[in-house]
């Protein structure tokens, strides 16, 4: 076939016995075109059209010639970068048909850094630049190539923030820690005994909710199975699996780590049939991550004072929204973490 990835040649009759036809015989050949291809013709064998006979009077070599349907490229529209900040950015363009998502970038015209095409054909195309340098001009490509192997760039500028610094309102970056579990015998908690959490250790891989509470709460507790929904869903953080993009943690900053235990286990004895009001929904087991600010570095460095607080931090470590009080269902939440880039 030529090209040779573009279609193949089917043999309608007769079969051959054992990779041989007898000396004579009639052969009829189908020239079955890709997709994106249509039959031009053939090189030893007679006919015009997709279906060719040959006669086996000698060994044959026989070709099938193809051409390309549509030799012409998509259009790329509306580049944009929706979203950007001291480390990464978000570029977003449309084609008017399907084609693969991929941009070039770096600091001069001749880029020299790729982000890998997954292949997926979509006519909207989003990609997320990421270990970019604060405070830098960098020159993009976009690129994306349809079915056919039509191929469309087209270039723009992006200049990154200055470097964000920690701290505890909306756009500055999140302050990093490192808690102790709660822990439990429940197979199906998380919280393990001898087991830390490391805030950073999520940057640049998930979006996170961080919830902060007390024992003495009962809105906290009140939004308990709520929390817990999120932690489980599978279209969300999935109990925090190396595969989801959210990432769910609480953090009790009232209780010393060897107190944990027991008073946690008592409010689960003394709630875990309790409907809550709001929601309606029973309040259950506390088996999703729960962490101890037994040095009350987070309340300090978060500046937690209502409770409970919900912070929202992107995917650059970025808090983008912080929630005072509970919140009254899943889809609230689902709603702030799905916005989050």
């Amino acid at each position: 076939m030529v090209p040779a990835a573009a279609g193949d040649i089917k043999i309608v009759s007769p079969s051959p016995s054992n990779g041989t036809f007898e000396p004579g015989s009639e052969i009829t050949l189908t020239a079955i075109p890709d997709d994106c291809y249509t039959f031009s013709y053939w090189d030893g064998a007679s006919g015009s059209s997709e279906t060719a006979t040959i006669t086996m009077d000698s060994d044959k070599s026989v070709t099938a010639h193809f051409q390309l349907k549509d030799k012409t490229p998509p259009v790329i529209s509306e580049v944009k970068i929706t979203s950007y900040s001291d480390i990464s950015a978000t570029v977003t363009w449309l084609t008017d048909k399907p084609a693969t998502s991929q941009v070039e970038y770096g600091k001069t015209k001749d880029y020299g850094i790729s982000t890998t095409s997954d292949g997926e054909l979509t006519t909207s195309h989003k990609v997320r630049l990421r270990a970019l340098e604060p405070g830098t001009t960098y020159h993009l490509m976009v690129k994306s190539i349809d079915k056919c192997g039509g191929e469309i760039t087209k270039t723009k500028m992006l200049a990154t923030l200055r470097k964000i610094s920690v701290g505890t309102r909306v756009g500055e970056r999140a302050p990093d820690f490192t808690l102790p579990y709660y822990h439990d015998d429940n197979p199906e908690s998380p919280n393990k005994r001898g087991k830390t959490e490391t805030l950073s250790e999520y940057i640049g891989k998930k979006k996170i909710l961080l919830n902060c509470w007390n024992t003495f709460c009962g809105a906290c507790i009140g939004e308990f199975p709520i929390i817990r929904e999120v932690y489980e869903d599978e279209e969300l953080a999935d109990r925090n699996s190396e595969y989801s993009d959210f990432a769910v943690i609480t953090v009790c900053i009232d209780i010393e780590i060897n107190e944990a235990p027991e008073r946690i286990e008592k409010l689960q004895t003394k709630y875990i049939e309790e409907i809550d009001d709001r929601s309606g929904e029973k309040i259950g087991l506390f088996t999703f991550p729960i962490l101890l600010d037994v040095k009350g570095e987070v309340k300090k460095d978060y500046n937690v004072w209502t409770i409970p607080e919900t912070v929202f931090i992107d995917s650059d470590g970025i808090i983008r929204e912080i929630k005072l009080g509970r919140f009254g269902s899943k889809e609230e939440i689902e709603a702030i973490l799905k916005s989050l880039d």
